[in-house]
């Protein structure tokens, strides 16, 4: 080998890449947050006579200046993940406030480094989790504070804290950053301010600022014209003051004049002033203190363009300015942002890079933030990758002019409905010439809780959007046009997946007809109606006064999964659990009943004779495959089923969880998840977007509150007495297993019911619950349809959303809503020692639903799928058959209510049953076909839907008739028959009616089991 020509080689190479770093040019990228382009002189406007930012007015003299350039999603997080991502919400995952953005998609910062660029991200973050993916970062926690903040930086353990103001304290930090930088590389920056986010707290040399001006007024604070629509005025304005928070006294609830009192109080404004006052002051207050930390954003941006020019890096450094969205400054009468209107869906941008882009450059090409890392790796000579959904403007930044693959439309989606700031969810497109907005009225329900309703600006004509002209006639083919748009933009971009419960809403009112509009003028007088929502303590007084989701209480037939490790051994000895299998394999009982110490016994000797005595339950990992585990076959099963809902045990007492969970495995001092071990599948997430994408069901997810074995906890069970038990070792397991892991679960995967279990051995106190319910209810995205069952603490049927029983019998004449939840067997988990003689037939499932449901109660019907993902070929015959006969008797379940009596029993003495007749065994047969001698049976079980009684007959008499006792009919009622054609005939008698049941065929029965009669105007 030629030792001198590599050498002389490898300086060639060295030489031409410090050349290309070089010529490659630094990239600034400045954002403040909440900075809206009528806060910038240089996009004009009634503020630009202040000169409140000149320096940032400079740099747009001498670059460029985007005027619609539009935000995705119109808040902190959501929109910092688009840019980092080059993705919208749907894909990127980050939608809401709340959601991380994981190292792995910093997306941005890879890419930076890739191409040889020094990466750093100073000020605020906000995406949650540590930005990684940077050289450098320092970063504040949250929104941090405006004063003598703190930061997490990379390679400190501990936070670091500066004094000052933090627009002054980020800016020194960027300062150091460059000048302790590597100089032979690039540097790619991330200069973030957290001004002038409310509550707007300037430095104290603003304070005189603008002290002695009258700051204009919008007049849209003051007039509203026809802006607006029912989903944000309500029905003759009646819902003014519930949505959208406010500049005045509008809304009660939260507007700028009580903001400012709690962030000011010594500035109060006082209650007792006209609304008219109030919302002068309050607006003059805010604005001005707004204004004064954009001023301070404006002189610190200054101090970095200084030592640029200073370092001869001024003219190859390609800087931006931005804002992380818009903001309201009165306009409306509203404040903050998340609208899809012009102040907040538009987002400033100006940019600077003599070498390419000409001076004063003033750009309408339709650009998003989606769009800001395509461009910014295209000035960096790196194509976009194909993950990013945005696209480079370079080409158009560069030649002034807007060229074929130039975007025609924004997209704009606000997912949070009725968040902080009681905005309804929306969507949006946005041209150059209108606006088309689709309020759908949820934050993670299939059913809105706001009026949804469309509404159509023309923006050449009407740029403050103060004329909504959807419903006029002329623009009725415009609107067709916009939606087929709209819907195109919502394929390309993957918004449209049926895996978000809220695009059934989308579609169920994406017509808008007669129908739609009802529905929608009934939603808003319902809410109207309403008391304004509060925010729940943690306490059960708080807690138990929350309504129960009406889903629930409709839904009545649910399906419950138990599958975990224990799923692979699957056995247990007859009538017990085989989700209990490592608890009988591994306690021993003392001084308790047989039956547990036979269960321990025969456990551990199937477990010695299959596994060997060497084989822990934790190898059960390697064997929990689920490699036939198809979650669109399970879900097509569900809604065959007739199921409304699906219950999967995320985590059962075992604490092996079915996502990836880290609390899990470090707890367990072993990869303890479904991801990291097993089959290495997230198993929530598959089986929640199949639920989801099927159609017409809701997803929850069953979560043990105790691990029977988790080295973090103490062992209640054998210590009896909470008194007992080491109480920093078991805050230990609440504080870092527990609460993050209910928490992850509610915000990741947004479940419909949260089924809580493993509460028995002691209080609510002792597992400190009532806060995450307090949490649940105030602030997750599912806060408005999710469900809770009652098993929060020792004493169920106490406290809770709904009550419980298991393998019981259910309850009645209690004013709650309650479930049963039982297995086709005698065990949850699968047990493979189970056999025929151990299943309930359909028939008698059939049976149990419509007992249950007579009563007020719902069947929550579990199946237990096997190792490798499978659902027993029995439980799938039980759940389809179930699903026939609810095709043609749904009608009677679905949606109704108990009427004046359950069931209609006949002569004869009434049975009585005990509690372990149902533990051992529904006597649903005892109480219908096969009566003891001399007892009664149930003739007929009631349900009520408005003015309709149905009958459910679980026994045809032998007369070919039967009497309904105390209903009463009119003359218009009729008699049908579920299934059957025709109306049947009925005479009035002393005590009811008694009807003739038709003669049916019995090779066309219109189902196997209960046939339903149906009775109209009744009561």
């Amino acid at each position: 080998m030629n030792i001198k020509k590599s050498i002389y080689s490898f300086g060639l190479m060295a030489a031409s890449l410090s050349s290309w770093a070089l010529e490659s040019p630094n990239i600034l990228f400045v954002m403040a947050d909440d900075h809206t382009t009528q806060g910038i002189g240089a996009y004009g406007g009634r503020l630009a006579q202040f000169n409140i930012s000149p320096t940032i007015d400079t740099l747009a003299k001498e670059g460029a200046l985007l005027s619609n350039t539009f935000c995705t999603n119109a808040i902190c997080t959501p929109s910092r993940a688009s840019i980092m991502t080059g993705q919208y919400s749907a894909v990127n995952g980050a939608p809401i406030l709340a959601d991380p953005l994981p190292v792995e998609k910093q997306y941005l910062a890879h890419e930076m480094k890739k191409a040889g660029y020094s990466t750093a991200v100073i000020g605020k973050w906000h995406l949650h989790d540590r930005p990684d993916a940077f050289d450098y970062y320092k970063v504040l926690k949250g929104q941090g504070k405006y004063f003598n903040p703190t930061f997490f930086e990379k390679g400190k353990k501990s936070m670091v804290k500066m004094e000052g103001h933090s627009s002054d304290c980020i800016t020194d930090s960027v300062l150091d950053y460059l000048g302790k930088r590597d100089k032979t590389k690039p540097f790619f920056l991330k200069y973030h301010f957290k001004a002038p986010h409310d509550m707007f707290e300037n430095a104290p040399r603003y304070d005189s600022y603008l002290e002695d001006v009258t700051i204009p007024e919008p007049a849209s604070m003051w007039e509203q014209g026809n802006h607006g629509s029912i989903a944000t005025r309500g029905i003759n304005d009646d819902l003014r003051d519930k949505i959208g928070t406010s500049v005045g006294k509008r809304n009660p609830r939260r507007n700028m004049g009580l903001d400012l009192a709690k962030a000011f109080p010594d500035e109060a404004i006082s209650q007792d002033l006209s609304d008219k006052e109030y919302k002068k002051q309050a607006y003059q207050k805010y604005i001005k203190k707004y204004l004064r930390c954009v001023k301070g954003v404006d002189d610190n941006l200054k101090r970095v363009i200084d030592y640029l020019k200073a370092e001869g890096l001024y003219d190859n450094t390609v800087i931006i300015y931005t804002g992380d969205q818009g903001f309201m400054l009165g306009e409306h009468d509203y404040i903050d942002k998340r609208w899809a209107y012009e102040e907040t869906m538009r987002m400033p941008f100006i940019i600077r890079y003599p070498k390419s882009i000409k001076a004063g450059l003033k750009l309408d090409a339709i650009t998003e933030n989606v769009d800001f890392a395509p461009t910014m790796l295209d000035f960096a000579g790196v194509a976009t990758p194909n993950y990013m959904q945005g696209r480079s403007f370079k080409d158009e930044l560069e030649t002034g002019k807007e060229n074929s693959t130039s975007k025609t439309a924004a997209y704009y989606h606000y997912w949070m409905n009725m968040f902080h700031h009681d905005n309804p969810a929306h969507i949006a497109i946005r041209t150059k010439t209108h606006k088309l907005i689709m309020f759908y009225g949820s934050s993670w329900a299939n059913e809105p809780s706001t009026p949804p309703a469309w509404e159509l600006y023309d923006l050449v004509n009407d740029p403050k959007e103060m004329n909504n002209v959807y419903d006029k006639p002329e623009n009725e083919l415009l609107v067709k046009e916009l939606k087929v748009q709209l819907k195109q933009l919502r394929a390309d971009y993957k918004e449209d997946d049926k895996k978000f419960p809220f695009n059934e809403i989308i579609e169920d009112y994406w017509d808008y007809d007669e129908e739609d509009r009802q529905k929608a003028i009934a939603i808003a007088k319902a809410m109207a109606a309403e008391p304004m929502k509060k925010r729940y303590t943690a306490d059960w007084e708080s807690l138990d006064s929350r309504p129960v989701p009406a889903w629930y209480n409709k839904a009545k037939f649910g399906i419950f999964i138990h599958w975990g490790l224990y799923s692979v051994p699957s056995f247990a000895p007859h009538g017990t659990y085989a989700e209990w299998y490592w608890n009988a394999l591994k306690v021993k009982p003392v001084g308790q009943k047989e039956i547990k110490m036979s269960r321990h016994l025969k456990v551990n000797e199937f477990h010695n004779r299959v596994y060997g005595e060497d084989f822990d339950y934790e190898d059960f990992r390697d064997k929990f495959t689920c490699e036939m585990f198809d979650p669109n076959q399970w879900a097509d099963i569900f809604k065959k089923s007739g199921a409304k809902y699906v219950v999967l045990t995320a985590k059962h007492h075992d604490g092996y969880t079915l996502w990836p969970n880290k609390e899990a495995s470090k707890s367990f001092g072993m990869p303890w998840n479904s991801v990291d071990s097993g089959p290495g599948r997230d198993l929530c997430q598959e089986l929640g977007d199949a639920v989801r994408s099927a159609g017409g069901m809701k997803m929850g997810l069953y979560y043990s509150i105790w691990d029977w074995f988790n080295p973090y906890d103490d062992r209640i069970d054998l210590k009896k007495k909470a008194k007992n038990i080491d109480m920093k070792k078991h805050n230990k397991y609440v504080k870092e297993v527990m609460y993050p892991q209910f928490r992850e679960l509610v915000s990741k995967y947004k479940p419909a019911l949260i089924f809580s279990d493993g509460d028995w051995w002691a209080d609510d106190n002792y597992w400190q619950t009532k806060p995450l319910l307090a949490q649940l209810f105030n602030g997750a995205m599912n806060r408005d349809e999710v469900v809770i069952n009652d098993r929060w603490g020792k004493g169920r049927g106490k406290h809770g959303g709904y009550f419980t029983t298991e393998y019981g019998s259910g309850f009645e004449n209690i004013d709650k809503p309650w479930e049963e939840n039982r297995g086709m067997g005698h065990s949850f988990g699968f047990n493979r020692n189970e056999d025929y003689t151990q299943y309930n037939s359909t028939r008698k499932l059939v049976f149990m639903l419509v007992d249950l449901v007579s009563r007020g109660g719902n069947l929550l019907l579990n199946i237990g799928p096997t190792g490798d993902g499978r659902i027993p070929v029995v439980m799938q015959n039980r759940l389809i058959d179930m699903g026939k006969w609810m095709n043609v008797n749904g009608e009677a379940i679905y949606d109704t209510v108990v009427w004046k009596k359950a069931c209609q029993w006949s002569e004869g003495n009434i049975p009585q049953f005990t509690a372990s007749d149902f533990k051992s065994g529904f006597p649903i047969f005892e109480m219908t076909l096969e009566p003891q001698v001399g007892n009664a049976h149930k003739q007929l079980y009631f349900t009520k839907k408005a003015d309709v009684i149905y009958g459910l007959l679980p026994v045809w008499p032998d007369s070919g008739k039967i009497e309904i006792r105390d209903i009463e009919v009119s003359d218009d009622s009729q008699v049908t028959m579920l299934g059957v054609e025709g109306q049947l005939q009925f005479v009035k008698t002393a005590k009811g009616i008694e009807i003739t049941l038709p003669k049916l065929n019995p090779t066309k029965l219109p189902c196997k089991d209960i046939f339903t009669l149906k009775i109209t105007q009744a009561k």
